[in-house]
């Protein structure tokens, strides 16, 4: 209690601290702002001399207040990170004045520019009077009509005049700078023909801008969380859009592994159906292989060479597409949510509620109450696994260890398992079947046709029984 006393007498202290110095900087530069808005106008070159001076020191105690600035508006930000209940107060007041400081910077840049450009008008006057003193006064001597009555007087005028030559010359820098546009001339002929309106308006943009920057610079405690809280929510729906295009691309990848996986083995089997059948009278001249390759529709070559590839490439399909004895049945406790009964309607019941998932080789998901209704084979609900996809649910948030169970006709399931070791098993058991259904049939299918190729052992010996008859035909003879 007492340090908590002592924290909030000393955040009233740097409070009221802050409040004094703005208010004495939002005095002294409305001061400040009113001397330069003066409209004495100088009446020759000294008189606009005297008024830069007076702007230049101006400018020098713009210059010293800057620490003073600094200091308050630091302080500012302090107390904002604080989280103080007058915080809003606080931020309103560091705006006010940056944009204040702003202003008397413009201010004092459009005096001073001001000031130059009159200055060289006065500087202009000065010297076109001199001037036109000078052309005055030579003027008569141009005029003068006597050209001297003896040698003596035309010498003398001669060098009278040669001295005249040289004055004009020594005037012609003068006159050179007169014919130079000044920076009021190049103004004019520079600037484009805006109305007083649109630079107004012009004027009002740049300070909206102003204003926009400092709010977003003095942002309080909340603000700051609440935006960094908006920015995470952007880039978390960003990535889980990300992740969904890559789990669909990823399905489409394995169903067209599984469509290849299925045609090669149907193709396999084919083949092992036409040895089959030529082995089956090895004697026999109509029956008898030729040696050479022969290319079958799928582009599978069926010389008795190349046999023993193919039986090892029919035993891994098989192996790869169906499920080992251990293998063939997998259930435990799991609970359930129904999201979808199809593509636009949602389930009328999706409450959680656990039952007993059996799932086995024949392309169904089977859900039960409880182990008497196994042995009853008494199922609540059977789901069939064709065109369905599982994934991990990484958009349900309100549980953990949760997976997402697609069916081909659109619904949907959420299933919750105890841990992440238990929910990869139930996703990679799942995903198995899934992808033993292939594309036109079921795992037994495809089984039952690679059956048609005879075994290794009797594949070689019809693939000798040909060299073999021959051996024996020539003992005979």
């Amino acid at each position: 209690m007492v340090e908590m006393r002592k924290r909030q007498l000393n955040d009233s202290s740097d409070l009221f601290k802050f409040f004094n110095l703005a208010r004495d900087l939002m005095m002294w530069m409305e001061t400040q702002m009113r001397e330069m808005m003066n409209e004495d106008k100088p009446r020759d070159v000294s008189g606009v001399e005297l008024l830069i001076n007076n702007h230049k020191s101006l400018k020098a105690e713009i210059d010293a207040r800057a620490e003073n600035f600094t200091i308050c508006i630091n302080l500012g930000r302090e107390i904002l990170t604080r989280s103080h209940l007058r915080q809003q107060e606080v931020k309103d007041k560091c705006v006010q004045l940056c944009l204040k400081k702003d202003e008397i910077d413009d201010q004092w840049m459009e005096r001073w520019e001001y000031l130059e450009l009159i200055l060289e008008v006065y500087q202009f006057a000065r010297d076109a009077t001199v001037a036109e003193h000078y052309l005055i006064a030579a003027e008569p001597y141009l005029l003068n009509d006597d050209l001297g009555e003896t040698l003596d007087q035309v010498e003398q005028l001669i060098k009278k005049h040669e001295t005249f030559v040289k004055s004009i010359l020594a005037q012609e820098d003068r006159f050179n700078a007169l014919r130079k546009l000044t920076k009021l001339e190049e103004k004019f002929l520079k600037a484009d023909r805006k109305d007083a309106k649109t630079r107004e308006l012009e004027k009002h943009e740049l300070n909206v801008k102003r204003r926009n920057r400092y709010v977003q610079e003095f942002r309080t405690v909340e603000e700051i969380e609440a935006e960094k809280r908006a920015k995470e929510e952007v880039e978390r729906a960003e990535r889980e859009l990300e992740e969904q295009v890559k789990r669909e691309l990823e399905e489409k990848e394995r169903q067209k592994e599984a469509a290849d996986v299925f045609d090669a083995a149907k193709a396999i089997a084919q083949v092992g159906a036409t040895v089959a059948t030529t082995s089956r009278s090895p004697g026999s001249a109509s029956t008898l292989p030729r040696q050479g390759t022969v290319y079958s529709r799928f582009g599978l070559p069926s010389s008795y060479e190349n046999l023993q590839k193919l039986r090892q490439e029919q035993l891994r399909i098989s192996a790869a597409v169906k499920f080992k004895g251990d293998e063939s049945r997998f259930e435990g406790q799991l609970s359930r949510k129904h999201e979808w009964e199809s593509v636009n309607r949602k389930a009328s019941n999706r409450s959680w509620d656990k039952v007993l998932c059996v799932l086995s080789s024949s392309n169904r998901f089977e859900f039960y109450k409880d182990q008497k209704h196994v042995k009853n084979n008494k199922p609540m609900d059977s789901l069939s696994l064709n065109g369905a996809s599982v994934e991990v649910a990484r958009d349900y948030t309100k549980k953990e260890h949760v997976f997402r169970l697609r069916l081909g006709n659109g619904g949907q399931y959420l299933f919750r398992a105890k841990d992440d070791q238990e929910m990869n098993t139930w996703i990679n058991r799942i995903q198995s079947v899934i992808n033993s259904v292939g594309t036109n049939g079921s795992p037994s299918d495809i089984t039952n046709k690679t059956k048609s190729l005879p075994p290794p052992d009797k594949q070689r010996g019809a693939g000798i029984g040909y060299s073999g008859s021959l051996k024996k035909d020539q003992y005979k003879k």
